[in-house]
């Protein structure tokens, strides 16, 4: 009987060593910073209004769209952010996991200055569903992963003739 006793507390101190506790994923702090490349504009404006991740918990494969606090939002001229000079979009807590993607909403409030003239930019797309960017890397338990989210806006104001001009973002994730 004294054996019997024996090996269930053992058991039982095992079972209870490998509880499913352990397991859990935790947070992590996500930063994301905006910068730009130099532009032949007087500004390009830009009206951002929200930011979206999807991360996937360590026991999962499938990934959870949440939004993330915005630390700056607005009109934003993206040719203030060169040469090094960023703004924080977010320092948020998220979920420890796969962050796959990041996706940047614009409003409608999206402008080209050239010279003394103030044009508006169509933006097709990233009004509803968003600008999305791969970004394809963890953020583990306790973790600060930041990003600087690189808005090229040379590359991303398109000139559709006629003195209209549209905006179809160039962005590049830079890892910290």
């Amino acid at each position: 009987m004294k054996k019997f006793i024996t090996v269930f507390i053992i058991a039982a101190t095992f079972f209870v060593a490998c509880s499913d506790d352990d397991n859990k994923a935790g947070t992590g702090t996500l930063k994301v910073n905006l910068t730009d490349a130099p532009a032949e504009y007087s500004k390009v404006l830009v009206d951002i209004q929200g930011l979206r991740i999807n991360v996937n918990d360590a026991d999962t494969t499938e990934g959870n769209w949440m939004d993330l606090e915005l630390d700056t939002m607005g009109q934003i001229d993206l040719l203030e952010l060169m040469n090094g000079v960023s703004i924080q979009l977010s320092d948020d807590e998220i979920p420890a996991g796969y962050l796959s993607q990041i996706r940047l909403i614009l409003g409608e409030n999206n402008q080209l200055v050239i010279g003394d003239d103030t044009l508006d930019m169509d933006t097709p797309s990233a009004q509803q569903s968003g600008l999305k960017v791969n970004v394809h890397d963890s953020v583990a338990d306790g973790e600060t992963f930041s990003m600087m989210l690189d808005f090229d806006a040379e590359k991303s104001v398109v000139d559709k003739g006629n003195g209209s001009y549209s905006l179809k973002p160039v962005l590049t994730v830079i890892k910290d």
